[in-house]
């Protein structure tokens, strides 16, 4: 294809809100974990009445609701309000928050930090997001790429570059 030819290359410089995105379009990965916690919660609290004695079906009928209740609301907090913020700090530190340089190629998407330099393959590539200002690329293990509107010069280019990138993954998964 030589997507490095037809599509230049585009540089990208992260800031909180991209953090913040990829949070708000990682929700059935924040519901399998409020799940999770939740469910422990109510496991730990019945396995300690169940240990001092306390018949099951009385355990059950009193789960402290007000206590599970704040639980949930402080696990809402953290994923949608420190997470990403942690983040941001850790890709700063990690001094890959930008300038980055992304590029379509045969292989996949190509990612050159300062520090390093990378290719998501295709098939990699399990679920894209494009919202009003950010395209979202998740993959198979736990991360994403985010690619903002910002880093181009025209909502046309931006349409042209999501396109090819479509049309590459689903070239990729079809083989």
């Amino acid at each position: 294809m030589g997507g490095d030819r037809a599509f230049p290359p585009i540089e990208v410089a992260y800031n909180l809100a991209d953090m913040f995105g990829v949070q708000f379009h990682s929700l059935a990965r924040f519901v399998r974990m409020f799940v999770i916690v939740e469910l422990l919660w109510v496991a730990l609290i019945v396995g300690v009445d169940r240990v001092d004695g306390v018949p099951l079906s009385w355990s059950i009928a009193h789960l402290p609701w007000k206590l599970l209740g704040w639980g949930a609301l402080l696990i809402v907090a953290f994923w949608f309000g420190l997470c990403p913020f942690l983040a941001y700090m850790r890709v700063k530190r990690g001094g890959v928050g930008g300038p980055n340089t992304f590029a379509l190629t045969d292989q996949g998407v190509r990612l050159q930090t300062p520090r390093s330099e990378s290719v998501v393959y295709w098939n990699a590539i399990r679920r894209m997001v494009r919202g009003r200002e950010r395209l979202y690329l998740f993959f198979s293990s736990p991360g994403a790429l985010v690619i903002p509107r910002r880093s181009f010069a025209s909502d046309a280019e931006f349409s042209s570059w999501i396109e090819e990138l479509e049309r590459q993954a689903k070239s990729a998964r079809s083989s």
